[in-house]
This record gives C-alpha cells, structure tokens and sequence, in this order.
C-alpha cells in the first residue's frame, strides 16, 4: 500500500494486517480463573533448587541463572494515552512501535529498538538491576521522549498521544543470532525447572514442555 494512506511517511511501503494481539487483563483474568487458589503470591523466596519441594518452576525470566542467555538488557516501555485501537510497527530495523496497552482505558505501549534498552552489554540479572535502581523518572521520561520523537518521524499522528507512565523491566536475550523469541525449558536443578520465555504465548507451549518433563519423573 501507500505509506500515506495510512499517514505514514519516510518509507518505502506499508502493510495492513489483522494481526492479533494478548488482551492482558483478560489473559490474566483467564489464568486466575483457572488456578484459582493454587498460586500464592507475594511469598518470599527461597532457594531455586529447595529439596523441600518436589518441584520448583523458576519462572523469573533467568534471574537466578544465565544458561544460554547472553546478556540482560534493562528496557523501558512508555505509556501513552490516545486511540487504542491500532497498531503500528516500523521496521525491519532499529525503529519504534505502538501497540494497544490496555484498549478499554485508552493506554498503549511506546517501545523501540534503539531506545528501550539502557544497555546492551550487562551479563548478569542483577548488573541489570543495578543500572535500572539508577534510572531515575526524569531520564524514563526523556527516554519515552526520545521514543516518541523517533516514532513520529514515520508516523506523525503519534503526536496526538501523550505520555502518562513508563514501565521498567529487565529482558534476557538469547545466545543466538536468530530474530526469533523462543520458548526454552531445562533443568535447574534436581529439584527445579527453569524457563525462558519470549513472548507471552509462550505460556502455553512452556506449559506443555513443562507437564511432559514432570510427567517423565
């Protein structure tokens, strides 16, 4: 299609697709729903491999192990208010996206490439929690700034939106060249299961990987 049609600009050409997308609040609603009192949270942890359970999941995005994980990125993710009901995606290479946050209160997901991530170069969880502890709200801000500002460069009705929060995080990045986000389960233990996921579908196919392994225990 033309770019203009769909008030691009500074591209070659543009794509309109019916992709999907997770609704969180539901995801979350559905997950509660079906485990209803089983999970317990905000309990202190222990240790990953506790020979006092018969089985631990570390679910923590490779926090307690760097296994196949070749750095830790600390990211920021901005919050911005507008028309949530599209997405937009500049790419292939280090650009920005829009996508819907949480559709019913008008929030959508400000990231980029080149500029969510503080670093590239932590090699352990905590190396990356430690530049986040350092991050204060004026350098998010200026971060989600910048983020808007290169989005508006391909897409200027990003300018209707404003930003109204930000979100940080720490993500493990594969030790691997391939562009994909793939789901990886292993053993952490005698006594535990590790996993590392990519995207929030992974769920379920981790699931599936993880009810196999304790069914051949």
């Amino acid at each position: 299609y033309d770019p203009a049609v769909y008030g691009l600009q500074n591209v070659e050409g543009a794509v309109l697709t019916g992709e999907r997308h997770i609704v969180i609040a539901r995801a979350c609603a559905h997950f509660q729903s079906l485990l209803g009192d089983v999970v317990k949270y905000r309990v202190a942890p222990g240790l990953v491999d506790d020979p006092a359970w018969d089985m631990t999941i570390d679910a923590t995005f490779c926090a307690n192990g760097a296994a196949n994980v070749d750095r830790y990125e600390p990211c920021v993710t901005g919050i911005i208010a507008g028309p949530s009901d599209k997405a937009v995606t500049i790419m292939d290479g280090p650009f920005g996206s829009v996508y819907p946050w949480h559709e019913e209160r008008g929030l959508s997901s400000l990231t980029s490439a080149s500029l969510t991530p503080f670093s590239k170069s932590c090699k352990s969880w905590g190396e990356a929690k430690a530049l986040l502890d350092e991050v204060d709200v004026t350098a998010a801000q200026l971060r989600c700034k910048a983020m808007l500002d290169q989005m508006a460069h391909y897409w200027p009705a990003v300018r209707m939106y404003r930003i109204v929060d930000h979100k940080l995080s720490i993500r493990a990045m594969p030790r691997s060249g391939a562009d994909a986000r793939l789901v990886e389960v292993g053993r952490a233990g005698e006594h535990a299961l590790r996993i590392r996921a990519g995207k929030i579908d992974a769920i379920l196919h981790a699931g599936r990987i993880v009810k196999e392994m304790l069914c051949s225990l």
